[in-house]
């Protein structure tokens, strides 16, 4: 086969049905549009009502009461976390200015940014764009290390380009290396309490 040939078919190829097809994964950069835009999301405080009602819907859900918006809870011994899926009461935009708001707020507590990306899939009958911020402790080199509240994954979801759900998750570490990680509940009040 020739190298043309090889080069048209690795471009051209069908995929198998059903599977999923990467459109696009690289590191997220906000445009300056956006970055502006962000600015006067926190300029005009808007994130302070978004957070006092996640925050009101999580101490509902740890009840078994569902609110507007509606959260969704993770707990476990080695990951904590919730996410809330999209409605009304938020903007097109909302979501990721709260995940970028959110990283800056938890960089702020000494953690660094691993890792900072967007991958777009087409799955055949929609495609689903996920932004994640992975932040990780400066855990320092003393034994045992301090974690802090774990490793934390701050992920924005959208299909055909609607927002689906934010998703904020602490992952621990369970081992004699590290420090017992902080509750994950205080980190919900320092991101969400006002």
């Amino acid at each position: 086969m020739s190298f043309f040939d090889q080069v048209y078919k690795s471009i051209f190829k069908k995929e198998p049905a059903g599977q999923p097809k990467t459109i696009l994964h690289e590191v997220l950069m906000r445009s300056s549009s956006f970055q502006s835009a962000y600015r006067n999301w926190k300029a005009e405080e808007k994130f302070l009502e978004l957070c006092n009602s996640i925050y009101a819907s999580y101490q509902l859900k740890q009840k078994g009461v569902e609110q507007d918006p509606n959260v969704h809870v993770l707990d476990s011994s080695y990951s904590n976390g919730l996410a809330i899926s999209h409605s009304a009461a938020f903007g097109k935009y909302d979501f990721q200015y709260l995940m970028d708001w959110f990283s800056e707020e938890i960089k702020s507590l000494g953690y660094r940014v691993s890792n900072l990306d967007v991958l777009i899939t087409d799955k055949g009958k929609y495609t689903e764009t996920i932004e994640k911020s992975y932040l990780k402790p400066k855990n320092g080199t003393t034994t045992p290390l301090d974690q802090q509240y774990g490793n934390i994954l701050i992920q924005y979801v959208a299909i055909d380009d609607k927002p689906s759900y934010l998703k904020l998750q602490a992952n621990v570490y369970n081992d004699r290396l590290y420090k017992p990680a902080l509750p994950f509940e205080e980190l919900t009040q320092f991101l969400f309490v006002r």
